[in-house]
């Protein structure tokens, strides 16, 4: 005798069961068109752990241009990239108070 499986379907991040009518209700909505001014911006990072000693990882993209312009300045300091983004990203954050 064949097994006969239930159909699961997918879940939003809230937990809902993405069924054929919540997809067509999400098509529908996409279709009107969404209102990107209320969108909400997420950044996802992995959180580190309090007393935590690792270091978290962030990837940026720079152009070829800029890319270059880090090197030669890494070079002339006798330093590496990361530690040159490290200093500004500190710097900025330090002056916007945070």
């Amino acid at each position: 005798m064949e097994k006969v499986r239930k159909r699961r379907y997918s879940k939003t991040a809230e937990g809902d069961e993405l069924t054929p009518e919540v997809i067509e209700a999400l098509a529908d909505e996409a279709e009107r068109g969404y209102d990107l001014s209320k969108a909400k911006r997420v950044f996802i990072t992995r959180p580190l752990l309090p007393d935590s000693e690792t270091w978290g990882t962030i990837k940026i993209r720079v152009f070829d241009e800029e890319l270059n312009r880090l090197r030669a300045q890494a070079e002339a300091e006798d330093r590496t990239i990361p530690s040159l983004v490290f200093e500004a990203a500190m710097l900025y954050l330090e002056s916007k108070g945070a």
